[in-house]
């Protein structure tokens, strides 16, 4: 009798064993995610703004690197600017009432290599655990049009993670989430990229 049938049945069992395993696991991370994050519509007053500063999106508070607590903050200076300002992104977090914030500055995202983006708009802010290493990272979903004709309309995600001393982006994960429109394509992309970099 020719075992191989038999071992590719069990191969295939255990791969979709596993894949059921992950899916549940990733599934309960985005809902424990999601159920802790909440939106800020009052700004706190340990959050300061400069003169020039206007917020693009409300204040999102959740659980980041290894801090239960932060707020992500995305700004662009004022009006004046129009709206082909890029956002800036920076993530506050507090020590105390006695204690002044720790504020990190997070990077400007790239340049598209298509050409230039404007009307770029911040408009999701999510905490998803990326890796094995158990701490989430911070994902944020922007759209803008530009291109080579100027006119293409782009949906895009970049994605920080802390290193132990700063934020860093994560450029092999953002271009994968590329073209992600919200939460739950980003999760199932998510669900893909776990699965393909065991």
């Amino acid at each position: 009798m020719n075992p191989q049938p038999k071992k590719m049945l069990m191969a295939a069992k255990h791969i979709f064993l596993y894949a059921i395993y992950l899916t549940l696991f990733l599934v309960a991370s985005v809902t424990e995610s999601d159920a802790k994050n909440s939106v800020i519509h009052a700004i706190p007053s340990f959050i300061k703004l400069a003169a020039d500063e206007a917020l693009v999106h409300p204040i999102v508070k959740g659980s980041l690197g290894p801090w239960p607590e932060t707020y992500v903050v995305l700004t662009r200076q004022n009006a004046l600017s129009g709206d082909s300002a890029p956002f800036k992104a920076r993530v506050v977090i507090p020590h105390g009432a006695s204690v002044p914030p720790a504020v990190y500055q997070l990077p400007q995202r790239p340049q598209s290599s298509g050409g230039p983006i404007f009307d770029v708009l911040g408009y999701a802010v999510l905490f998803r655990r990326v890796d094995d290493a158990g701490q989430k990272a911070l994902l944020i979903l922007y759209n803008g049009v530009g291109g080579v004709d100027g006119r293409t309309y782009f949906y895009m995600c970049y994605v920080y993670r802390w290193d132990g001393t700063k934020f860093i982006g994560f450029p092999e994960l953002s271009e994968y989430l590329f073209g992600a429109r919200n939460a739950k394509e980003v999760d199932r992309r998510l669900i893909l990229w776990q699965s393909e970099n065991k």
